[in-house]
């Protein structure tokens, strides 16, 4: 028997009742781990924060612009900014500030933890944060890995941030990253994989699905002549507003890349891309899913920066995964359907309450999409595909809180 409660027309459900101990936490989890004080915000948490299998962490009132990021270890934080000397001076973010571009900073989240001793917690950038080009990192305290959360921490969260393309604007509030808290081992192996594929398709558009240490798919480059098939970041651009919901043009921030000869392209070094999957993605209610590094013998590429996708995602005939992708040191070229990608799937605790795009997203059901600050670009707004995408709010300002993307 599962003990909640229910309150203000929501669930409340402690996570320690569940019948099987193992896996990730859901919204209803969540919120118990709020009322109980095992996650703290100053001034509390709001419900805009709560997501179908993670929690929305806020950035704080100060951003440290650091000479280099940095793991604290036992030395700590306080101690890494001030003894060592990586502290250079601080940003102001209750009134807003400007980060530049390839410049570290080090902002301490409003959010702390107090977890048990068999409660873990992960991090990974939102969806728009990835699609900005926005290098984002949870530490610790005394942290000596990046995104991740042990056991029996208590303490503050900080996040290590670059924006390695655009200079942007950010203000306390701001919501870069999402948290994920874990009972035992929560990952499917592939044996497992396979199984729940056969049972409801999560990989939409192949016959033959690749199943090696996760799911494996594709960029989709081919397409009908003068097709957007993805973006290229460009160099010494405008300022951009995180709050600036479709306040942004296109044009002045990305080239676009349109289908090329024989659906290969070649990518520039240390370029920033976003690009679309062949595939198509529908994750199924009972599990959720995490992108995850490729293997770096195939390509000497980083893959997807935004790491989570939530129950429900491309639920109702499936979406499009948009992918970012950065080239390293030589030009690489990448071919259609080339698969360069994978992500992992993990067991939920139980169903959540919500699934992804109930409470609102811009990206459920998407196709080729830029991150929600522009809007959408006069040759993809021709294209076919661009029919699946959610519409967007032209020049919307989004107070902190409100969307979850």
């Amino acid at each position: 028997m599962v003990s909640g409660t229910v309150t203000s027309g929501v669930a409340v459900v402690d996570p320690w009742s569940e019948k099987e101990q193992r896996g990730i936490l859901a919204i209803q989890h969540l919120r118990f781990l709020a009322e109980r004080g095992v996650l703290r915000a100053r001034g509390g948490l709001e419900a805009g924060q709560f997501q179908p299998n993670s929690v929305d962490l806020r950035l704080g009132s100060v951003a440290y612009r650091v000479r280099c990021s940095f793991l604290p270890g036992a030395l700590g934080v306080e101690r890494c900014l001030h003894e060592i000397g990586c502290h250079m001076h601080a940003l102001d973010l209750s009134v807003g500030a400007v980060i530049e571009p390839d410049v570290p900073y080090l902002i301490e989240l409003e959010e702390s933890l107090d977890l048990p001793a068999d409660l873990s917690a992960r991090a990974n950038p939102k969806s728009s944060t990835g699609r900005l080009d926005m290098f984002a990192r949870v530490v610790a305290e005394e942290g000596e890995a990046f995104d991740e959360v042990l056991p029996g921490y208590r303490g503050k969260l900080y996040l290590h941030v670059i924006s390695r393309s655009f200079p942007i604007r950010l203000r306390q509030g701001d919501r870069l990253v999402q948290l994920r808290f874990s009972l035992g081992d929560t990952r499917l192996n592939d044996e497992e994989t396979w199984e729940l594929q056969q049972r409801t398709p999560i990989l939409l558009g192949t016959d033959a699905p690749v199943i090696e240490d996760g799911l494996h798919f594709s960029a989709a480059l081919r397409g009908a002549p003068g097709e957007v098939v993805g973006y290229r970041a460009l160099a010494h651009t405008p300022l951009l507003d995180l709050r600036g919901v479709g306040c942004h043009e296109v044009d002045p921030f990305w080239q676009p890349l349109l289908s090329p000869p024989g659906g290969a392209l070649v990518l520039e070094p240390d370029a920033f891309y976003v690009l679309a999957s062949h595939e198509r993605v529908a994750v199924p209610a009972s599990v959720c899913a995490e992108m995850v590094p490729f293997d770096a013998k195939s390509a000497e590429l980083r893959t997807h920066y935004a790491g989570f996708f939530d129950s429900g995602f491309g639920l109702g005939g499936g979406a499009r995964v948009v992918v970012e992708l950065r080239n390293r040191d030589t030009p690489f070229l990448l071919q259609d359907q080339q698969r360069v990608f994978r992500f992992q799937l993990h067991r939920n605790l139980a169903i959540p309450e919500v699934l992804y795009g109930q409470q609102g997203s811009h990206y459920q059901g998407q196709g080729l999409r830029l991150a929600k600050q522009f809007r959408l670009h006069k040759a993809c707004a021709k294209q076919g595909d661009c029919k699946s995408l959610v519409p967007f709010r032209q020049h919307s300002w989004v107070p902190e809180g409100e969307d979850s993307s």
